[in-house]
């Protein structure tokens, strides 16, 4: 778990060896999620998708070993799809 300097939780999920490992979730200051993931051995790894603090879905796509691959999509303000990026 990580907090922000508050004490409230900003990131969930478990480590292993001390690096990230499997899936997270992370928030905002006001408990909304910002971003889910998961990670292999302290890096992104999958499926990611982010939200915006009102909730919204903002963006998501595939991460190999830390690297940003494949389709990436950003969504508009109403969670319709407005970019779409092709990342190899």
């Amino acid at each position: 778990m990580e907090t922000f300097s508050d004490g409230t939780i900003s990131g969930q999920g478990d480590t292993v060896e001390g690096k990230k490992s499997g899936p997270w979730t992370f928030f905002y200051r006001n408990g909304a999620v910002k971003g889910e993931g998961s990670f292999t051995d302290g890096v992104m790894d999958g499926a990611w998708v982010w939200h915006r603090e009102d909730g919204t879905l903002m963006r998501s796509g595939q991460f190999v070993l830390g690297e940003q691959r494949g389709e990436w999509t950003t969504y508009d303000r109403m969670g319709a799809p407005h970019k779409v990026t092709n990342l190899g």
